[in-house]
């Protein structure tokens, strides 16, 4: 993409960052009295056509992000950066069509690839198909195949999509590939303190952990074992002690999910101040991914008549 390309392109995503929820506007919606109140606010943000034309709740997040998925298609055509970044959702559909279990839940849109392409991989003899898809299915075959257990396949595929990222991304934006390796190295500390909790064993923990990030796999597994006191003695001398100290305990799952989410906006955040490149269009895009979640998790939270003090507790930063 050229230059002048890159120049229009943040251009337009300076003006849409000025849409982003703020932190004033989230608290608000999970203030609302009720699901019918907070649709009415949401409805005067760039989320009201999607409400007024009547789709349910909880269909509002992933259409508003597959909005922005077709934006940033535009505005970076041909960026394989991008490309990549989407192929994760493309992953989810593919593990559901190995599963079998499209009769529980349907295709995703945000991928790089429409759900009909996907399906169509899995509608002939062998289909020419992506590189990247042609090995995840021929694994996700071969595993359920010999251990018929889906959990397993899915942490093969996440595993050989990050190992593709950790040999992508590094020579291009050192940004996104810093928040590439941050992300890796996160998911695996949320895998670990999960895996602690379920009393897992070494080598299912080893099979969930992905590859790519600067805290090895191994050292996951040496200090699986150890008291909390200690695995957080050792993850204060990570490059993300932050996390640590804003959670409070490692073993409190929810605030160290929040805590990850937290750091990880920042960490994309400096995108705001790039003048010209294809980061701040991918911040846009990541910022996006975190706002649909927050309001996914505020909408279902209102129709469980989740308490608003607590459900603010559950907020995160924003990119805005």
């Amino acid at each position: 993409m050229s230059e002048r390309y890159y120049g229009f392109a943040v251009g337009r995503i300076r003006v849409l960052e000025t849409r982003l929820l703020d932190r004033a506007r989230l608290e608000k919606l999970a203030e609302a009295a009720d699901l019918t109140e907070a649709l009415a606010q949401l409805g005067e943000t760039d989320y009201g056509p999607l409400i007024s034309a009547g789709l349910a709740p909880t269909e509002i997040a992933a259409a508003e992000l597959a909005r922005v998925r077709d934006l940033v298609l535009r505005l970076a055509e041909g960026a394989p950066e991008v490309d990549f970044l989407l192929w994760r959702w493309d992953l989810q559909n593919l593990k559901l069509l190995l599963r079998g279990e499209l009769d529980r839940v349907g295709l995703n849109r945000l991928g790089r690839y429409r759900p009909e392409e996907i399906a169509g991989w899995f509608a002939k003899d062998e289909p020419a198909l992506p590189a990247l898809f042609a090995e995840a299915r021929r694994i996700g075959r071969e595993i359920l195949e010999r251990t018929g257990d889906p959990q397993m396949m899915d942490a093969a595929l996440d595993r050989l999509y990050y190992e593709r990222g950790s040999k992508f991304w590094p020579g291009r934006s050192g940004l996104l590939a810093a928040y590439w390796t941050a992300r890796i190295d996160l998911l695996n500390l949320k895998t670990f303190v999960r895996a602690r909790k379920l009393g897992l064993a070494p080598e299912r923990l080893r099979q969930l952990l992905l590859p790519g990030g600067r805290v090895a796999g191994e050292t996951f597994l040496v200090h699986r074992a150890e008291d909390w006191d200690e695995v957080a003695a050792w993850w204060a001398n990570t490059p993300y002690s932050a996390v640590l100290a804003a959670c409070g305990h490692l073993a409190d799952l929810p605030a160290l999910e929040r805590a990850v989410d937290n750091f990880l906006v920042e960490r994309i955040k400096p995108a705001k101040v790039i003048p010209l490149g294809l980061e701040p269009v991918l911040g846009y895009y990541l910022a996006k991914e975190h706002e649909t979640r927050l309001v996914n998790l505020i909408l279902a939270a209102k129709a469980a008549r989740v308490p608003p003090a607590r459900l603010k507790e559950r907020l995160r930063h924003v990119y805005a």
